[in-house]
């Protein structure tokens, strides 16, 4: 194992292709119009259907994974969702794994939209491509049209 992990690091299997610096740069040759968040995640709006997201684009404080991760609705509280529709949405998780659904507390936000269904994938970011980072993001967004049935309430 050790020998491994030496040769891993010797021959550069984890470098990352994409910096926090080289984000920006990264989703515009991808043909994303990225908003800066913060130091290291930006927001690209991307149509689906009738739906239009606002997607998070973020590298991991660790630099090996590129975090997707679009906002589906507001809620003033989780209990809003039916146990069915939850039930469903961890269901879903394993049927779009790696992508999983979750909601979030946003204390900063107003009451209405005080809880946030997400929903998040990782992308591993060794030798990462501009042509990779485009399919992944269009696999993403057809992971959420395959469960707009559940989080729209259908």
């Amino acid at each position: 194992m050790r020998m491994l992990i030496m040769a891993v690091l010797a021959t550069g299997a984890w470098a990352q292709q994409v910096t926090v610096e080289s984000l920006p740069q990264f989703l515009a040759q991808a043909g994303y119009r990225a908003t800066k968040i913060d130091d290291h995640s930006y927001t690209v709006t991307e149509h689906l259907g009738n739906h239009e997201f606002e997607m998070d684009i973020c590298l991991s404080s660790s630099g090996r994974r590129v975090w997707l991760g679009a906002f589906i609705k507001g809620m003033s509280n989780p209990s809003q969702i039916s146990d069915a529709t939850y039930q469903r949405l961890m269901m879903a998780n394993d049927d779009q794994g790696p992508g999983t659904f979750s909601i979030v507390e946003c204390p900063s936000c107003t009451a209405n939209n005080r809880y946030k269904l997400y929903f998040d994938r990782p992308i591993d970011n060794r030798r990462l491509t501009v042509d990779v980072l485009h399919q992944e993001i269009k696999l993403f967004l057809e992971s959420l049209a395959a469960t707009e049935n559940i989080w729209a309430d259908k």
